[in-house]
C-alpha cells in the first residue's frame, strides 16, 4: 500500500514537473531581456561613473520600471481580446485585473474578488453560436498579440521622437520590447500548463472537436457566472465514465472537460462517484499544477465527507495542499469550503471553525462565478448535516 502511495505522489510530480520546461525557459528569457535592458536604459559609460549605492539604486528603479511595463503590457493583453472579440461577435461577461473583477449581470455591473494563482489578468466571454463546426476564434485569440504590437509600435515611435539620449526615451523603448516580447510568446505555438494563444489556435485548426470543446468552455463559463448550475447545462454528462474520461485526459482541454463533470458530479449529490473520478486523475498524475493541487483539495474534502479517516486525512493535507487552500480561500469558495470541513470535521478547533466559516462566507460574497455558489453552499451544508451525523453516533 505504501509502495502505491509513494509511485502516486511520484506520479504527480513528475506529470506536474513536465509542464514547468517552458516556465524556466520564459522567465530565463525575460530575466536576461531585462538585465540587457536595464543596462542599455542606463548606459554603459554612466554606469562606469556611478559609484557602487548609486549603481544599485538605479538599477532596482529600471527593473521596477520594467516590471510595471511587464504588468502593464499583460493587462493590455486582455484588453487585446476584449476589443476583439466584441467586434467578432462575443458577448462581455467579466475583466479581471489581479483580483479585482468587473463583470456583467442581467441586473447590471458589479465589482467581485477573484484570482487564479499565477495569472494577472483576465478577460470571459460569451461566444457567438456554434455553427457548421466552428464559430470565430481566431480573431479573438489572436486580439492579446495584436494589441501588444500596437503597444510596441507607438513605443517605439515615442522612442525615435525622443532620441536615444533621453531616459524617458530609452524607457519607452524597453516597454516596447516587452510588449513586442510578450507578443511573440504568445503568438508562437508552444504548450505548458496552461497553452498559449498560438498554441490554441494552431489546434483549434486542426479539428472540429478541439472547436467544440473550447466552444462549450467558453458558453459554459459564461451561463455559470449568470447563475445557470453545472447540473443544468445542456450536456450527455453520462457519455463516458470515469475510467474513460481519465484515461483520455490529456493536457488543459482534457482537464477541463473533466472537471466539468466532476463538478456535476457534486452537484448532483453523487460524491462517491466524485471520489472515484479523483482519486482515478491523481493516481494517473496531473501535468498541470493548479489543477493538481486543486483536486488534492477536492480529494481532502471527499475524505472528511465521506469517511473520515483520521491516518488518511493526516496524508491528505500535507503541508503544500494545506497552504494553496489557506492562500486561495480568500477568492476560491472551494477551497474556504474544504478548509471549513477540515476544521468541522476534524480538526474541531472553535477559533479555527470561526475563521474558516468567516472565510467562506466572504468568498461567496465576492465570488464571480454565480452559478458555483449554490452547489458549494450545498456542500458546506453536507459538512453540517455529517457533523451531525457523527456527533448522534458518539452519543
Amino acid at each position: 500500500m505504501e509502495d502505491e502511495k509513494r509511485d502516486t505522489v511520484k506520479k504527480q510530480k513528475g506529470s506536474a514537473a513536465a509542464g514547468q520546461g517552458l516556465k524556466v525557459v520564459f522567465s530565463l528569457a525575460i530575466g536576461a531581456l531585462a538585465g540587457i535592458l536595464s543596462i542599455w536604459v542606463m548606459g554603459v559609460r554612466n554606469i562606469k561613473e556611478m559609484k557602487f549605492g548609486i549603481f544599485l539604486i538605479s538599477y532596482g528603479l529600471v527593473i521596477f520600471g520594467l516590471i510595471v511595463w511587464i504588468l502593464l503590457h499583460t493587462i493590455l493583453h486582455e484588453a487585446g481580446h476584449l476589443v476583439c472579440g466584441l467586434l467578432s461577435g462575443y458577448r462581455y461577461c467579466s475583466f479581471r485585473i489581479g483580483r479585482f473583477t468587473l463583470a456583467k449581470y442581467p441586473d447590471g455591473m458589479k465589482i467581485k474578488r477573484f484570482s487564479i494563482p499565477g495569472t494577472v489578468g483576465q478577460c470571459l466571454m460569451a461566444p457567438p453560436p456554434y455553427n457548421d463546426g466552428s464559430f470565430p476564434y481566431k480573431f479573438y485569440l489572436l486580439g492579446g498579440f495584436t494589441m501588444n504590437l500596437i503597444c510596441a509600435a507607438v513605443l517605439f515611435a515615442a522612442f525615435l521622437l525622443m532620441g536615444s539620449g533621453s531616459f524617458a526615451g530609452r524607457m519607452l523603448a524597453a516597454g516596447g520590447a516587452m510588449a513586442l516580447y510578450l507578443g511573440i510568446v504568445n503568438a508562437v505555438p508552444a504548450k505548458s500548463d496552461i497553452p498559449n494563444d498560438g498554441y490554441q489556435i494552431f489546434m483549434l485548426g486542426r479539428s472540429t472537436e478541439e472547436r467544440r470543446a473550447f466552444w462549450e468552455s467558453l458558453e459554459f463559463n459564461a451561463r455559470l457566472q449568470q447563475g445557470t448550475r453545472i447540473r443544468e447545462l445542456e450536456k450527455d454528462w453520462e457519455a463516458f465514465d470515469n475510467e474513460v474520461l481519465v484515461s483520455q485526459c490529456e493536457g488543459m482541454k482534457g482537464l477541463t472537460g473533466l472537471t466539468m463533470r466532476y463538478n456535476y458530479l457534486l452537484d448532483t449529490e453523487r460524491f462517491a462517484e466524485a471520489e472515484d473520478l479523483c482519486q482515478r486523475l491523481l493516481k494517473k498524475g496531473v501535468s498541470v499544477d493548479l489543477y493538481r493541487k486543486l483536486f488534492l483539495g477536492e480529494a481532502l474534502y471527499l475524505e472528511l465527507l465521506l469517511h473520515g479517516r483520521a491516518e488518511e486525512i493526516e496524508r491528505l493535507a500535507t503541508k503544500e495542499v494545506m497552504g494553496f487552500l489557506k492562500m486561495t480561500a480568500a477568492v476560491m469558495p472551494s477551497s474556504a469550503r474544504t478548509l471549513y470541513a477540515y476544521e468541522k470535521l476534524f480538526r474541531q478547533e472553535e477559533k479555527e471553525l470561526a475563521r474558516a466559516e468567516r472565510q467562506f462566507a466572504d468568498a461567496v460574497k465576492n465570488y464571480p462565478v454565480s452559478g458555483e455558489l449554490a452547489q458549494e453552499q450545498m456542500l458546506v451544508e453536507k459538512v453540517d448535516e455529517m457533523y451531525l451525523q457523527r456527533q448522534e453516533k458518539k452519543e
